[in-house]
């Protein structure tokens, strides 16, 4: 192949010129260009074309290229056409470069901006997971104190069963030996009163005996009166026997005075001493009277604590407690991950924490039920 420049430059050589008009021109010219020209196929890219044809040595560097198409014809393609669509070409890639890098820079730029949310978003979690955790360790605490109290509440609850049993059984065995006591009390002292009764009726025929005595003292002095009187109207060696006689009836008088007014005294001593057993017997009533009516109160008392004891909401804080040792003591209880959820469970924590606070209401009013008992019962004893 000869291109026209070549063939232009070689015609215009004047020695040239006179040696074509002798031989054949194409023999001739291509025994000049030895050359062998650039051949491409139609399928060859056009950057690629462009590459080899500028890689050709210096003196062919513009010539045309050859394509070679699949029917085996064969055109020729000038180089400053191939570069002119290399640069068509190249200038549509930039184009699409800076269009491409103009929506790159868009791209970044909300990438920056999805960065940037994404970083408050970042920054908002980690406050928010912070306020978690502390909602999480507040909640265990909260289970901590909870356990703690439902431990106390069991504890109370067992020795306020233990206290109530021991003083169910012990009251009532005080209170059947307190009632033996005063039965016992009761019937003495109506004994008491029947001995009473009739060492009065003795003491009533002593005091008439004792005044028998003394009238009969009384007519025994008279009759020695008389006999000593009679006596002296007789000589005395006639009357010896009948003054011994009058002398020992007037002594006999005198000790017979004498022992009714000792049997008087006895019977006022033994009338004083009955008045004042009388007394005591009524004493011993009233305090009987008395002790009935403490230990009937102060069995109204253990009763009204038996009935404390057996409350539905005591019954019913051995549960509660249980289900909070449980509640408390299940693994399958995970850590609060969403704020909704740590709202929900600490809304139900509260409402726990209020039934506990009722409970414990509970357990101070048993408490203060149980010091009455024991200090109603130290009282009734005392």
């Amino acid at each position: 192949m000869i291109s026209r420049k070549k063939f232009i430059e070689r015609i215009r050589l004047s020695h040239e010129s006179e040696a074509y008009l002798h031989r054949p021109i194409i023999q001739a010219l291509l025994n000049w260009v030895k050359v062998k020209p650039l051949e491409l196929p139609e399928s060859c890219k056009i950057h690629e074309a462009v590459e080899r044809a500028l890689r050709r040595p210096r003196e062919i560097v513009y010539e045309p290229v050859v394509i070679t198409f699949k029917n085996a014809d064969k055109r020729l393609l000038d180089l400053q056409v191939l570069l002119l669509a290399y640069s068509q070409i190249f200038t549509l890639v930039n184009k699409t470069v800076q269009r491409q890098q103009l929506q790159l820079q868009g791209y970044l730029e909300k990438f920056q901006q999805e960065h940037t949310k994404a970083k408050r978003y970042y920054q908002a979690l980690e406050t928010q997971k912070n306020s978690v955790q502390e909602h999480n360790q507040l909640s265990e605490s909260q289970q901590t104190e909870l356990r703690q109290q439902a431990e106390k509440f069991a504890q109370i609850n067992q020795r306020f069963t233990q206290v109530g049993q021991l003083l169910s059984s012990e009251g009532t065995h005080v209170f059947q030996a307190t009632q033996e006591m005063v039965n016992a009390i009761h019937y003495n002292t109506d004994h008491l009163v029947a001995i009473s009764k009739m060492m009065a009726k003795e003491l009533e025929t002593m005091h008439n005996a004792s005044d028998l005595i003394k009238q009969v003292g009384k007519q025994s002095q008279f009759l020695g009166l008389h006999t000593a009187i009679l006596a002296n109207r007789f000589n005395s060696s006639e009357l010896d026997g009948f003054s011994r006689v009058a002398s020992e009836v007037a002594q006999l008088s005198n000790q017979t005075l004498e022992a009714g007014r000792r049997m008087s005294d006895t019977a006022n001593r033994l009338r004083s001493c009955i008045e004042d057993l009388v007394k005591l017997a009524q004493g011993e009533a009233g305090v009987v009277q008395v002790l009935v009516q403490k230990v009937s109160r102060a069995k109204a008392a253990l009763t009204e604590l038996e009935k404390l004891l057996e409350h539905e909401d005591l019954q019913s804080l051995v549960s509660s407690t249980s289900k909070a040792e449980e509640t408390s003591n299940d693994p399958t209880i995970q850590p609060i991950s969403r704020k909704g959820e740590l709202v929900d469970v600490t809304l139900a924590e509260s409402d726990r924490l209020s039934e506990y606070r009722d409970l414990y209401t509970l357990i101070r009013t048993v408490e203060q039920k149980l010091e009455q008992s024991k200090k109603i019962v130290s009282k009734e004893w005392q």
